[in-house]
């Protein structure tokens, strides 16, 4: 098949398209590098350094003819999105609009995307699950409930089918030290290098 993996030079982006080519798919890669790195690009896959919310976004798609696309590209820092919602949300929004819009262009057979673990906001209920009712606390929860919404419609009004899974806490190769997923990056750090661990607070 041929698969568009927008952030696909990202951490969890570039494993993924690491097991579709694994998998004997044909795999484009769509990443406007701002936080992706190239070198973290299979050298299998048709590289794209393009951003999301480009108008050229659909002539590019409409050349490679995806057959499925996993939108990967976010604007994914909590704190970036309640200092400049504003780009928080023309990111997670209107460039998730953009490709949508291309999607349904093409026909594709199915859109498949992250929401995040920060749309249920601060809720006591402990475990969450998929069918709590989220109620974010940060611009960033804001946008990926949102962007769950304009999936099921864009399913209702236009026949487009998706998945949408909501992350939490994703570790491995590749990570970042920075955001809240850091944390665990950090820790895991300290314990191979036997540093000292540091919390702040009582630890709860």
């Amino acid at each position: 098949m041929r698969i568009t993996v927008t952030g696909g030079a990202g951490f969890i982006g570039s494993h993924l398209v690491d097991r579709l080519i694994e998998d004997g798919h044909t795999v484009q890669v769509i990443d406007n590098l701002y936080t992706g790195n190239k070198e973290f690009v299979h050298s299998k896959a048709q590289f794209v350094e393009l951003d999301i919310r480009d108008p050229k976004l659909y002539s590019v798609l409409e050349e490679f003819r995806p057959d499925y696309i996993f939108h990967e590209a976010a604007q994914t820092e909590v704190s970036t999105s309640m200092s400049d919602p504003m780009l928080d949300c023309d990111i997670n929004l209107i460039g998730l609009i953009n490709l949508l819009n291309a999607a349904v262009k093409l026909d594709v057979k199915k859109f498949l995307m992250p929401s995040s673990a920060a749309v249920y906001g601060n809720l006591d209920t402990l475990p969450l699950n998929e069918e709590m009712i989220g109620n974010p606390s940060s611009f960033y929860g804001l946008t990926k409930l949102t962007t769950e919404h304009y999936l099921r419609i864009y399913h209702e009004a236009f026949g487009l089918p998706y998945i949408c899974y909501r992350y939490s806490n994703v570790f491995g190769p590749r990570q970042g030290n920075g955001g809240e997923g850091g944390v665990i990056s950090i820790f895991a750090k300290a314990i191979v290098q036997g540093s000292p661990i540091i919390i702040y607070g009582d630890g709860k």
